[in-house]
């Protein structure tokens, strides 16, 4: 059997194991105040800020700024071409027939206010007749030749016309 000896008596520690913890606690202590200055220039800076914020909020009156709503430009102009007057426009093409002239496209353009046809014609005194049935009854000239091409007599001339969507009363 082997026998033990047993100290009871207590022992320090090493006098060189108190260097690191006094380090330690002098670093935390330091990381404390260096936080603690920090924090209260921070609340300063806010408290400058807010003051500042709220002079200026009473101070300066900015204008509200109101956003378009969605398609509110399309509707509009949905809406505008929907109360254009074109039936009236057909109606007096309708109303209007001279021999050797064809209607070969009608383009409305209600934004545009006018309405723009290309024709065929055989004579230009029909054409011509054509422009002065479609104006007759207003005041001023609503139909306007804008483009004549001529052609050779065995092949029908083109021509463009404009009219005046707005001034265009119903037939």
């Amino acid at each position: 059997m082997r026998t033990t000896d047993i100290d009871f008596m207590q022992r320090n520690p090493p006098r060189w194991l108190w260097l690191p913890a006094a380090m330690l606690a002098a670093a935390s202590l330091v990381l404390l105040v260096s936080d603690a200055r920090q924090r209260t220039q921070t609340d300063r800076i806010r408290a400058i800020l807010g003051e500042v914020q709220a002079s200026h909020a009473t101070d300066v009156g900015s204008p509200a700024v109101t956003q378009p709503k969605p398609y509110q430009n399309s509707a509009g102009q949905l809406v505008r071409e929907l109360r254009a007057p074109w039936p009236a426009a057909l109606a007096a093409l309708e109303g209007v027939s001279v021999e050797g002239v064809r209607i070969v496209a009608v383009d409305i353009a209600p934004l545009a206010g006018e309405v723009r046809l290309e024709l065929q014609y055989e004579d230009m005194s029909q054409l011509l007749r054509l422009v002065e049935e479609l104006n007759v009854g207003h005041e001023k000239q609503v139909w306007t030749l804008v483009h004549v091409a001529s052609a050779a007599p065995p092949t029908r001339a083109s021509a463009k016309l404009s009219g005046a969507l707005i001034d265009l009363p119903p037939r």
